[in-house]
C-alpha cells in the first residue's frame, strides 16, 4: 500500500465515532510541569526586575540627595560672593567719595594756611616796626629791674604778715572752740551765757546764743531764755538756728514745758547750708511752710489785738 492509500485510509478512520486520541498521562504530566515551571520563571524575572528597580532607586537616592546639598551649597556661596561684591563696590564707591572730600578739605586747608601765612608776615613785619621804634635805654630798664625788686620785697613782707596773721587765727580758733564746748558740757547756763557775751561777734556766735538759751530754758530761766532766743532770730537770721529759736519762742508763748530737741550741734556755722538730698530739701520746706503759717497766725493776731483795741477805745 502506497503512502497516499494509507493517509486515506487514516483519515477515514478519525472520522468514525470510534475514534479516541491515544495520549499518555507521563505526558501530560510533563507538559504540565513545563508550564509550571515556566510560569515561575517568569515570576521570578518580574520579581528580580522590581528588585533591581528598588535597589536601583535607593542606590540613586543618596547620590540624588548628596547632588542637592552640593547645588544648594554652590547657590549659597554664589549669593555670598555677590553679596560681598556689593559691600566691595560700596566700600570702593565710599572710598572714592572719602578722598574726593579729602581732597577738597585738604586744598580748603592749603588755601588757609596761604593766608595765614601771609598774615604772619604781615605781623611779623609789623613788630619789627614795633621793636625798632621802641628801644628803651639803659636808665629805663635799671628803673623796671629796681621797681621788680621793690615789689618782691613787699610781696615777701606781706607773705610775712599773712603767716602771723593764720597762727593767730588758728591759735584763737583753737581757743575759742575749746571755751564753746567746756561750756556745752557744763548744766549751768551762766558758763555758756558768758561765752556768748565775750564771743558774740565771732562764728561761734550764733551757736553760743542758741545754746545758751536752751540752757536757761531747760532751767527755767524764762525771760533770759526768751531774750536768747530774740538775740538768734535778730542777729543771726540767716543761719540754722534761726527757726529752731522760732519754734522755742512758740513754745515759751504757750508756756509748754522744756522737751530736748534734736538739734544739730554746728557751732561755726555763720549762713544756712543749702539742702542736698531730697530728705533735707522736704525738712526745710516742711520748716518754711511752718513758719510761714506761724509768721501769718501772729500777724492775724496781732490785727486782732489792734481792732479790739481800736473798738474798746472808740
Amino acid at each position: 500500500m502506497d503512502i497516499e492509500s494509507r493517509a486515506t485510509a487514516t483519515r477515514t478512520r478519525m472520522r468514525t465515532e470510534d475514534f479516541k486520541p491515544q495520549v499518555s498521562p507521563t505526558a501530560i504530566f510533563f507538559v504540565s510541569l513545563g508550564w509550571v515551571y515556566a510560569l515561575c520563571g517568569l515570576l521570578a524575572v518580574m520579581w528580580a526586575g522590581h528588585k533591581a528597580s528598588e535597589f536601583s532607586e535607593k542606590a540613586r537616592r543618596p547620590v540624588l540627595e548628596e547632588k542637592q546639598k552640593w547645588d544648594d551649597r554652590l547657590k549659597t556661596e554664589k549669593d555670598r560672593l555677590a553679596e560681598a561684591k556689593a559691600k566691595v563696590d560700596a566700600k570702593a564707591n565710599e572710598a572714592t567719595e572719602e578722598r574726593r572730600r579729602l581732597a577738597a578739605e585738604i586744598k580748603a586747608l592749603e588755601d588757609e594756611v596761604a593766608r595765614n601765612e601771609a598774615k604772619r608776615k604781615a605781623i611779623y613785619q609789623e613788630m619789627a616796626e614795633i621793636q625798632q621804634d621802641f628801644k628803651p635805654t639803659g636808665q629805663q630798664a635799671a628803673d623796671t629791674q629796681g621797681k621788680l625788686a621793690q615789689t618782691k620785697e613787699e610781696f615777701s613782707k606781706q607773705m610775712g604778715v599773712r603767716g602771723k596773721m593764720w597762727s593767730y587765727y588758728s591759735k584763737r580758733w583753737g581757743e575759742l572752740s575749746q571755751g564753746f564746748w567746756k561750756a556745752m558740757k557744763e548744766q549751768a547756763p551762766a558758763q555758756m551765757s558768758k561765752f556768748y557775751d565775750d564771743n558774740k561777734h565771732t562764728v561761734f556766735g550764733a551757736a553760743a546764743a542758741f545754746y545758751a538759751a536752751e540752757k536757761y530754758y531747760k532751767a527755767d530761766w524764762r525771760p533770759r531764755a526768751k531774750s536768747l532766743y530774740q538775740a538768734v532770730q535778730k542777729d543771726f537770721g540767716n543761719t540754722p538756728y534761726a527757726p529752731y529759736a522760732f519754734e522755742r519762742l512758740q513754745q515759751l508763748e504757750a508756756k509748754a514745758d522744756f522737751k530736748p530737741g534734736n538739734y544739730p550741734v554746728a557751732p561755726f556755722a555763720r549762713f544756712e547750708l543749702e539742702p542736698i538730698t531730697d530728705q533735707e530739701k522736704e525738712a526745710k520746706r516742711q520748716r518754711d511752710e511752718e513758719a510761714a503759717k506761724r509768721k501769718a497766725e501772729e500777724e492775724r493776731k496781732k490785727a486782732e489785738a489792734e481792732a479790739n483795741k481800736k473798738g474798746g477805745g472808740g
